[in-house]
């Protein structure tokens, strides 16, 4: 039996490849790499018309002809079971793993952060406690027989005050203006979940973060851009840098950006 080819000029236009005639798993893997979330209108396999959304990082229509050994994304040096599942849609915690060569598929977690309250749990506490409730709901609605779910949570915390998502621009505006002008800590905890039950662990870094001086005209726009949402404290490290704010730091970096890196790369290959 021959396989499946995909017919699909609109990828010209997405991609700027043609793929006509080219295989339906090279397709749908390459899908899978380019982590690509857009809607494909019309595409054709073996001469039929098909209807398909390319959602995240799987293309759900490749289960009907590639075996799961060739469509999940597996990292040769995780100890953990694979594949490994993040989860989180965050881009950046995408971007992460990507660039540290640990390919992972994306799923969201079934928790709301905003329903809860940390009470009298210290900020290490709670982003551990958040990171292990978000790999839970994963797994418990997980129909794979295998694989690892990561999760994580973050948080910034100025005396004592804890920082996470601004719900909306006069939040976000105050959270950074109180810390300006000073350092806070950046706390990011995180489990690891074996779906059959059989391992877990969990943790939180801590990044301690300073930035400087930033005028109120600068704070303005960035403000009207909306490029704080989705993000702890109300900025990113990585694109605040380049934006050129002064910002130092004192520990893992990528920790601040959502994932502790330095952490997990032993945590995956510890045996």
């Amino acid at each position: 039996m021959s396989k499946p080819k995909v017919e699909a000029p609109g990828l010209r236009l997405l991609f700027g490849v043609d793929a006509s005639g080219v295989s339906l798993e090279l397709f749908c893997w390459s899908l899978m790499m380019l982590n690509y979330g857009r809607i494909l209108p019309l595409c054709q396999v073996n001469g039929e018309n098909k209807h398909r959304d390319l959602v995240a990082v799987l293309c759900p229509y490749a289960s009907l002809y590639v075996p799961e050994t060739c469509m999940v994304p597996r990292s040769k040096h995780m100890t953990w079971q694979n594949p490994l599942i993040l989860a989180s849609t965050s881009p950046r915690r995408r971007e992460l793993l990507h660039e540290a060569g640990i390919m992972a598929i994306a799923v969201a977690p079934t928790v709301d952060d905003s329903l809860y309250s940390c009470g009298t749990m210290s900020p290490k506490e709670w982003v551990t406690t958040l990171a292990v409730l978000k790999a839970c709901s994963v797994v418990t609605h997980s129909s794979r027989g295998g694989g690892t779910v990561l999760a994580a949570d973050t948080v910034c915390v100025v005396e004592g005050a804890i920082l996470g998502q601004p719900k909306d621009g006069d939040e976000a505006r105050s959270m950074i203006d109180l810390m300006r002008n000073r350092a806070h800590d950046v706390y990011t905890g995180w489990c690891l979940k074996a779906i059959d039950g059989n391992k877990s662990a969990s943790g939180c870094e801590t990044t301690i973060v300073s930035i400087g001086s930033i005028s109120d005209a600068n704070l303005d726009t960035y403000i009207q851009s909306g490029k704080w949402q989705g993000k702890a404290g109300g900025y990113n490290l990585s694109e605040r840098l380049v934006a050129g704010w002064p910002l130092s730091w004192q520990g893992d970096p990528t920790s601040v950006m959502g994932l502790p890196m330095e952490r997990l790369a032993t945590e995956l290959s510890r045996k």
